[in-house]
């Protein structure tokens, strides 16, 4: 007798066919009497008589199975892994935009041509790609960052002027197969860790991703 525990049900039916069509009667392993119709669906828990015995080709051999999609009476079910979460230097899909933080960083003073501010910032510079087949559309304000405990910091629009006007990303134009590196201002606390960014695409921003900023 053959090992078939863990098998489907269908290919222990087909390996015992192959040593001689012995009887085969197939149980229900959940207690429930339900009829394995389509046993491709079915996982074998217990057969009778165990693997390793001699056994008649005249003999019934006893299949108890469960679906596929649970557990053997008795089995400690598989941990489902949690999905990977994307951080910095991952690309992440929101709709026909590809987006991929390069960098993150604390601002304390912002500087440019117009002079300094002070203040406590989030400087993320990010790099847009356009991977549909039409123009896109790419603004800051499709950026927003997130605490842990769900509050929400969108762009500061009165920052823009402290941003290199080659990185901005004020309705920049995206044709497809093309991409941009741009950066985003947000106004944050400094006390305030372990952000997310979500960037919103498409019609009113319907297609969304995050991206981790780790403890920053």
């Amino acid at each position: 007798m053959p090992n078939l525990v863990g098998a489907s049900l269908s290919t222990a039916q087909a390996k015992l066919k192959a040593l001689g069509s012995p009887v085969v009667d197939e149980k229900d392993a959940s207690g429930q009497g339900r009829s394995q119709i389509v046993t491709s669906n079915w996982k074998v828990c217990v057969q009778q008589p165990a693997a390793g015995k001699e056994v008649s080709t005249t003999a019934t051999v006893v299949l108890s199975s469960v679906k596929t999609s649970e557990s053997c009476p008795g089995e400690t079910p598989k941990a489902t892994a949690a999905p990977k979460v994307a951080g910095i230097g991952d690309a992440v899909q929101a709709g026909d935009l590809a987006v991929t933080v390069t960098s993150a960083e604390r601002k304390s003073t912002l500087t440019s041509a117009f002079g300094s501010k002070k203040g406590q910032w989030m400087l993320v510079t990010v790099k847009v790609a356009n991977t549909g087949k039409s123009q896109l559309t790419v603004d800051s304000s499709d950026f927003t960052l997130i605490e842990p405990d769900g509050t929400k910091y969108e762009t500061d629009s009165d920052g823009i002027m402290y941003i290199d006007s080659s990185k901005s990303l004020f309705l920049k134009k995206l044709n497809p197969k093309t991409s941009a590196t741009g950066q985003v201002l947000f106004a944050v606390p400094a006390s305030v860790k372990h952000l997310t960014l979500q960037v919103s695409a498409g019609f009113l921003g319907m297609n969304s991703a995050k991206i981790s900023l780790g403890n920053k």
